[in-house]
């Protein structure tokens, strides 16, 4: 069975679009989420340090899209949405907004298909802290971390 999600990347910046949206139609539940975001940091990996290969003026937010789909090519079918309101079968949303710090002080938030509001797109926020903290969470309870 497939649990459907969307990855909101988003960009806090003040000329950028707000966010990039990735439809991914397999494992979007937490456990399985986490790994794919964490995937997402992984483009740099030939330099051996987080993102140190592409250009000081390469957006964060954009390299974390690149490195979604890159290596998570064969991970199920996934594509750019318009955002989580155009999909009705949606179990979960990710909303990622990336950190120059470091790839594990990323910003995750997620929220998790709520049947018993009334709203449209409704959702309740289930998660909100770092990457680290996800993997710490997420990860463990799969045997992962």
């Amino acid at each position: 069975m497939s649990t459907r999600a969307v990855y909101d990347f988003i960009d806090n910046g003040k000329w950028a679009h707000k966010s990039v949206s990735i439809y991914k139609h397999h494992d979007g539940y937490p456990n399985g989420a986490i790994g794919f975001i964490l995937n997402a940091t992984k483009i740099h990996v030939p330099s051996g340090d987080e993102f140190t290969n592409y250009r000081n003026d390469t957006n964060i937010r954009d390299r974390l899209v690149v490195g979604f789909f890159v290596n998570n090519v064969e991970s199920g079918m996934m594509e750019i949405t318009r955002g989580h309101k155009f999909h009705g079968d949606l179990e979960y949303r990710y909303e990622i907004i990336g950190s120059n710090d470091h790839a594990f002080s990323h910003e995750i938030k997620i929220f998790e298909r709520d049947y018993y509001s009334d709203d449209e797109t409704p959702s309740k926020l289930i998660f909100d802290g770092t990457l680290k903290e996800a993997m710490d969470k997420y990860l463990e309870e799969r045997g992962v971390a």
